[in-house]
């Protein structure tokens, strides 16, 4: 059995042993900086001035799955104010100073108004985010502890911040917040595991790892409260109170919520 649960995510290899991964032109990571690697391995830079549209394009597509994405919600999300035929005149423009930025033949298809960004060619980090999520949907409780550990810490090293965090528009939230719930669920399933085999110290580093990643999820700190509890270090517990009474007062001016208050409560009285 695993003493503790490591997180060393730099030791590992997302590629889930894809044996197409050679065949990778470019790669694009949004659960953290947006960056765009290209076949040499170097970020993609500009001769000139940044190219804001053609990238800002490529988000919104990736924003809404990266497959199959109608040419009017591009539009839409893009130029939503451009008369007539503008927007697809915009639009065609655009598209084509993506692609010589990407150099790649065939990395973005455009085929019966829909647009996609082509797997054969492009890696990108939602992708493969899923991919290991859908590993835990299919036998995350038939797997050995080695395995676990493994999925885990490649949970991590993709999902390091929301999706396109520094982004501040409509068309990129619907997949922040379902990719955030998505993290969570898994995260909070794996420690319902350990907390009923009674590996509280396991909890407690997946708990702590990923408040490190969303500071905003209360239930993590309930959680994270929880396990200190059982470990008897109620100072600890109610540490892990303030700090989510700090943190949601001064982000979303909320208090938190009353379930987070009883269980603060009753580490108090236990004393």
């Amino acid at each position: 059995m695993i003493p503790y649960l490591r997180i060393v995510p730099e030791k590992l290899d997302v590629s889930l042993d894809d044996s197409a991964h050679e065949f990778w032109r470019v790669k694009i990571y949004t659960l953290d900086r947006f960056t765009v690697l290209l076949r040499n391995g170097e970020p993609l830079s500009f001769a000139g001035k940044p190219q804001k549209r053609p990238l800002e394009l490529l988000k919104v597509l990736i924003a809404h799955g990266g497959r199959g994405v109608g040419v009017p919600t591009l539009i839409d999300a893009l130029w939503k104010d451009a008369d007539g035929d503008a927007g697809q005149i915009t639009f065609n423009s655009t598209l084509h100073r993506l692609r010589k930025l990407l150099d790649e033949e065939g990395i973005l298809i455009l085929r019966d108004g829909r647009l996609t960004l082509s797997a054969q060619h492009a890696w990108m980090d939602t992708w493969v985010f899923n991919r290991i999520l859908s590993q835990f949907d299919e036998d995350v409780w038939g797997i050995n502890d080695t395995r676990l550990e493994k999925l885990i810490n490649q949970i991590f090293l993709l999902y390091r911040a929301p999706f396109l965090s520094d982004i501040d528009m409509p068309w990129a939230v619907p997949m922040r917040e379902r990719l955030r719930s998505r993290f969570l669920q898994h995260i909070l399933r794996v420690g319902d595991h350990y907390e009923r085999a009674r590996r509280w110290r396991d909890a407690l580093h997946l708990y702590e790892h990923a408040l490190g990643i969303d500071h905003l999820a209360e239930e993590l700190y309930r959680r994270l409260m929880a396990v200190y509890y059982h470990l008897g270090r109620r100072a600890d517990a109610l540490v892990v109170y303030q700090r989510c009474e700090r943190t949601l007062t001064a982000t979303l001016g909320v208090p938190p919520s009353r379930e987070t208050r009883l269980l603060r409560d009753r580490v108090q009285r236990a004393g």
